[in-house]
């Protein structure tokens, strides 16, 4: 899949630029690079206005595929390192906790995206209009639905 080849192909280039680029360099490269591609995935995503179940699952897959090249972005072992080590991507990649997000929507029932966006810190990264197209985009109409929507206050 086209996913497939970019995943391959930022791990190629991480592989080529290691060599040649400072650290710090290497990871705002490849932060720019990986923001490219969430970028396109968001944004076709929230382009969609009616995604099926299959459809949400396929697309959930894709961006799992697509958040293991967070291993890039583990900081570099040194002496005493910690295995708990928290992976630097949201810092050098624009956008990277919406794209987190948009992967827990994907697969997220009405209630827990109404739970993320009161309670959690979805609002930081979406708007309420945006989350409302997604809503619509992902559950049939309903009153629930309406519900869902109308508590977003968008």
């Amino acid at each position: 899949t086209a996913i497939s080849s970019t995943i391959d192909r930022i791990r190629e280039v991480n592989a080529q630029w290691k060599k040649v680029l400072s650290r710090s360099a290497l990871l705002q490269s490849l932060g720019s690079l990986l923001s490219t591609v969430i970028n396109k995935i968001i944004f076709d995503v929230e382009d969609m206005s009616d995604i099926s179940e299959p459809e949400s699952q396929r697309l959930t897959a894709f961006c799992n595929s697509v958040s293991n090249l967070e291993d890039l972005f583990l900081p570099e072992r040194a002496p005493g390192f910690s295995e708990d080590a928290m992976p630097l991507t949201a810092v050098y990649t624009p956008n990277w906790l919406k794209f987190q997000y948009l992967s827990n929507i994907l697969e997220s029932s009405l209630a827990d995206i109404k739970y993320l966006w009161s309670e959690g810190e979805l609002r930081l990264e979406f708007t309420a209009e945006e989350l409302t197209d997604l809503i619509e985009a992902l559950f049939a109409d309903s009153e629930h639905r309406r519900r869902a929507i109308s508590s977003l206050g968008g």
